[in-house]
C-alpha cells in the first residue's frame, strides 16, 4: 500500500493530457452547466421525476455527482491522486450533466 506521499509523486492519469480540459473554456463550461443544474433542482426538483412524487433516488446521486464535479472542476481543482483524479473526471460529469439537462428537457415538452 502506497503512503499518501508516494500517492502524491506518483504519475497522474493523463486524462486532462488528452483533452485539454485545463483551459478557462472547458473550466466555463463545467461551472455554468452546474450552476445550471444545481439551480434546475433546487427550484424544480419535479422535473427529475419520473411520475408524481416518485423520485429516483439513484438517478439524484448521479446527477448530485455531475453537478459537484462540475463545480470541482469548474473552480479550477486538480487532484493529485488517480483515485480522485477518476472520481472527478470532468469528461464523466459532463456526460451525466448533458443526460440529465434532456431528462429536464424532455419532462419539460
Amino acid at each position: 500500500m502506497k503512503t499518501s506521499t508516494e500517492m502524491l509523486k506518483s504519475e497522474p492519469v493523463p486524462w486532462y493530457k488528452i483533452a485539454q480540459l485545463n483551459y478557462g473554456t472547458c473550466r466555463l463550461v463545467s461551472l455554468f452547466l452546474a450552476a445550471g443544474l444545481s439551480l434546475v433542482v433546487l427550484v424544480a426538483p419535479w422535473l427529475l421525476s419520473a411520475e408524481a412524487g416518485a423520485i429516483n433516488h439513484g438517478l439524484l446521486a448521479m446527477v448530485f455527482w455531475g453537478i459537484s464535479v462540475g463545480f470541482v472542476h469548474g473552480v479550477g481543482y486538480v487532484p493529485v491522486a488517480q483515485f480522485w483524479q477518476w472520481a472527478l473526471n470532468p469528461l464523466l460529469a459532463w456526460m451525466v450533466m448533458a443526460w440529465t439537462t434532456v431528462l429536464v428537457a424532455r419532462a419539460l415538452l
